[in-house]
């Protein structure tokens, strides 16, 4: 007699995405929202989609990092030394597993690169490329040699990956040069851009990975952590969809810190308004295209929907609209109820 096996839905998707291995399993989503009385699912995975991952489990792939870091740090070449940094989600704490890989940002010592209007006193005179294309091979040997047990891919254009053996978290080693910026110069490190190489060129890419933490975290005070939530449930509808939706974290963040604050400053107990709220917004960036000409990335240098096809929006949209619906029906007829445990959940979290 053949059994049918039955799609997991987004609620256990969420779940196996928060359980622990090396704690046999045992569930970390918050227990409260688990364990709840609310009868919708579409509800406890909005919620707790919404919820950070736990400290313990971003504090290691920090610490997994560190690992990693060390030992380029150690045994690179005196000629091609490197000085170190992090970026992506996990930075920002807007990451959606326990097990979330980690940016480690290789910086070249040798030289740095200065934007116009700024001129060098003394001009390097390297092969910018050509260095961090060495860099790149040195640190590679290093990983391969100083980690035997793990996976060392070299397949990536712009990092190579480094994972399993006794590394618990895959770490994305990323080689580049610093970019100097006059605001740079007037303002902070924050300001401080990056060149990553890219070797499908090879070439370098411009970022401005701090930048784009600092308008992140600036946002997110100012509407008393909704940013950071709704960042976190869009990334998860993402991840637990049956299609692939082509937007990256770096766009949905993008997204979602465009919006009014008006739409992301809600009290807490009425989470759930954040996704009616970005899901409207969503449609209408869907049918205006003025409006979207006019977004720009968080980090302020290039235009947000450069990185985003209308299709994978429409997709996008399409996967959180029944979420959406089911949120309107439950906030008619049984919000009233849930309202004052949803806010001691987000009320306690916020104080952590």
């Amino acid at each position: 007699m053949s059994s049918y096996l039955y799609p997991k839905s987004r609620y256990q998707k969420l779940i196996d995405r928060r359980t622990p291995r090396e704690l046999g399993g045992n569930i970390r989503l918050d227990e409260r929202i688990r364990n709840s009385s609310l009868s919708s699912e579409t509800v406890k995975y909005v919620l707790g989609s919404m919820t950070p991952v736990d400290p313990e489990y971003t504090a290691n792939t920090f610490k997994q990092g560190e690992r990693v870091r060390g030992q380029l740090e150690n045994n690179l070449p005196s000629t091609h030394a490197a000085e170190f940094a992090y970026q992506g989600s996990v930075t920002t704490d807007t990451h959606i597993k326990l097990y979330s890989d980690i940016d480690l940002l290789t910086v070249a010592k040798a030289f740095h690169c200065l934007k116009q209007p700024l001129q060098p006193t003394f001009p390097w005179a390297g092969d910018p490329v050509q260095h961090l294309m060495e860099l790149r091979g040195h640190g590679t040997r290093v990983l391969k040699e100083k980690f035997p047990q793990a996976k060392v891919d070299t397949t990536g254009s712009k990092a190579v990956a480094i994972s399993e053996g006794s590394l618990t978290r895959s770490v994305d080693v990323v080689f580049c040069n610093w970019l100097d910026t006059e605001h740079y110069r007037m303002y902070g490190s924050d300001w401080r851009g990056i060149q990553i190489l890219d070797t499908s060129g090879p070439t370098r890419v411009t970022n401005y990975p701090f930048l784009h933490k600092r308008r992140l975290d600036d946002v997110d005070r100012a509407v008393y952590g909704s940013l950071k939530k709704i960042i976190r449930f869009v990334k998860s509808v993402k991840a637990d969809a049956d299609v692939e939706i082509k937007v990256s974290s770096y766009h949905i963040a993008g997204l979602a810190c465009s919006m009014a604050p008006a739409d992301l400053m809600i009290d807490f107990g009425d989470e759930l308004k954040l996704v009616t709220n970005f899901y409207g917004y969503a449609q209408y960036l869907l049918a205006n295209e003025p409006a979207r000409e006019k977004l720009m990335t968080p980090n302020g240098h290039e235009p947000l929907f450069k990185g985003i096809e209308l299709s994978a929006l429409q997709r996008l949209v399409t996967e959180i609209a029944p979420i959406a619906e089911e949120i309107k029906a439950f906030q008619f007829y049984g919000y009233g109820l849930a309202r004052a445990s949803i806010s001691s959940v987000f009320r306690d979290l916020a104080s952590r």
